[in-house]
């Protein structure tokens, strides 16, 4: 963590969807941490991208719930 209080993930996942076509990989984020009795703690996901090493298709949709 940063001072400011900000971090940078780098999540690597390796992934063989093998003859199937037009799969993808969905992934959920919590931004709502219980920090005590009675806060919690929301986090600010910014910057979010996606690279394929192999050229693979890497667009990224995103949405949010409550």
């Amino acid at each position: 963590m940063r001072a400011n209080g900000t971090f940078h993930v780098i999540e690597e996942i390796a992934y063989d969807f093998g003859t199937a076509q037009r799969h993808g990989i969905f992934r959920t984020i919590p931004v709502r941490y219980t920090y005590d009795d009675t806060r919690d703690r929301v986090v600010t996901i910014k910057g979010l991208r996606v690279v394929s090493p192999t050229g693979a298709p890497s667009g990224v949709q995103t949405s949010t719930e409550s």
